[in-house]
């Protein structure tokens, strides 16, 4: 009995949070949602941004706003469920280990809104492989990218019907997105409330910009942090150790491409909010941006994502509810996640909470990190708090950081003895511990 009484007092650690959003009120209509979610964005890049930095100005910005499972599809499927991997069984981008064919998508933010009476729409990209063979259930209205998306030359599902995009700047996937967004928004019935899932491709690799923002930022600094091409690695996992240090030509060239891209995407949140406040739905519209999960730009030697490192797990995370949320309020607390937007959503919305994971978004005390192999790198289990992260592999190798004296992540703690480490081995053995796989 005592050590269920522990593990449950564990888990409740990894889950309970302040709650600062209520139900909507029975008498009063059902708010709008609208999730604009971006691909591969850095929490550190919205500066090029001043749509969404107008948007934080009009709501609340979480600066600790992280993804548990830092790849594409399973942090999708997270933030439609508000559970994590180890329950969607969602672990990778494609078949066996993800993908369209593995989710179980009959129970989501889609089918939840739509029972409770919510017109639904996705435009953009949900899925990677996903065919067009289908409009998954809870969706009234459907734009999507057949096989993950790009920003020319790609196809949709429109509705029930495919269509193709080809290389003209009418056809550039990011402007296209904004197009259908705002149509429907000024042409949906007002007496029925929204729930719009806006998915662009940006600023995922290759980052192609729209023509009319390239070289936005030719000869912008390079991106230099302590920890890009980190000089001493021995305290770094082997799966780490193995990496040499990276040419700087091709990170600065993919940086610059990224941030130029995410200028259309700006245009897009601009004009979704055009298009809110036309309708007259703006003062009772929840937006969310956010990114399904960052990118590496050199730090550790490493470039791309699917690791619990900062530069892959640290999101961007704006939410606005005018009349609900004080404007301009910075959270800095810990820690957000995508299966805590799930789960805001559901309960601003009087949908059900049923199985979610997720809590509404406050100052939760802590996140489980989680991961399948990948390549080189084991199977991880871990907890990241406001002020440290600890990753346990499958092989045994462990990683501690003392965040607030290492924010680069450069020193790992792992092999001193620290409390912390036992403390937070327990935690994410009571979390994670033995679900997750090894590939």
């Amino acid at each position: 009995m005592g050590g269920a009484r522990t593990r449950l007092v564990l888990l409740l650690l990894l889950a309970v949070g302040r709650v600062w959003l209520t139900a909507a009120p029975a008498t009063a209509r059902q708010p709008d949602i609208v999730v604009i979610l971006t691909d591969d964005q850095r929490s550190d890049t919205t500066w090029v941004m001043p749509a969404v930095r107008h948007l934080a100005a009009r709501g609340v910005r979480y600066t600790n706003a992280f993804v548990p499972t830092s790849m594409c599809c399973p942090s999708r499927t997270s933030l439609l469920t508000g559970r994590f991997s180890h329950s969607t069984g969602i672990w990778g981008n494609r078949f066996p280990r993800g993908g369209f064919r593995v989710f179980d998508d009959s129970d989501t933010l889609a089918t939840r809104l739509d029972d409770a009476g919510y017109e639904t729409a996705l435009f953009g990209k949900y899925l990677h492989q996903y065919d067009g063979s289908r409009i998954p259930p809870g969706w009234d209205h459907w734009f999507g990218f057949v096989n993950g998306g790009a920003y020319y030359r790609y196809d949709a599902l429109d509705e029930r019907v495919q269509v193709h995009f080809g290389s003209g700047r009418r056809d550039y996937s990011t402007d296209v997105v904004a197009r259908k967004t705002e149509s429907f928004i000024t042409g949906a019935n007002p007496e029925d409330p929204l729930f719009l899932y806006v998915a662009p491709f940006a600023p995922h690799s290759p980052a192609t910009p729209a023509a009319r923002d390239e070289g936005a930022f030719h000869g912008i600094a390079p991106f230099r942090p302590p920890s890009y091409n980190e000089a001493d690695v021995s305290d770094k996992p082997r799966w780490v150790q193995v990496h040499a240090p990276l040419a700087p030509g091709p990170v600065d060239a993919f940086r610059q491409r990224q941030l130029e891209s995410l200028l259309a995407v700006d245009d897009l949140v601009d004009g979704v909010i055009d298009a809110l406040r036309e309708a007259g739905r703006l003062r009772n519209t929840m937006i969310v941006f956010t990114s399904d999960n960052a990118v590496g730009w050199g730090e550790h030697r490493l470039t791309g994502k699917n690791t619990s490192y900062e530069a892959d797990s640290h999101v961007p995370l704006v939410v606005r509810w005018d009349g609900e949320l004080r404007a301009g309020t910075v959270e800095r607390g810990i820690v957000a996640a995508n299966v805590d937007v799930a789960a805001t959503i559901l309960q601003a919305t009087g949908a059900s909470l049923d199985h979610v994971q997720g809590v509404p978004l406050g100052k939760r005390s802590s996140l489980l990190v989680e991961g399948m192999g990948f390549g080189m790198r084991p199977s991880y289990c871990g907890v990241r708090t406001r002020w440290r992260l600890y990753v346990g592999y499958n092989d045994g190798q462990e990683e501690l950081y003392n965040l607030r004296s290492d924010p680069w992540e450069l020193r790992n703690r792992a092999g001193r003895g620290s409390p912390d480490l036992r403390r937070l081995r327990r935690m994410a053995d009571a979390a994670c511990g033995g679900l997750v796989p090894d590939p």
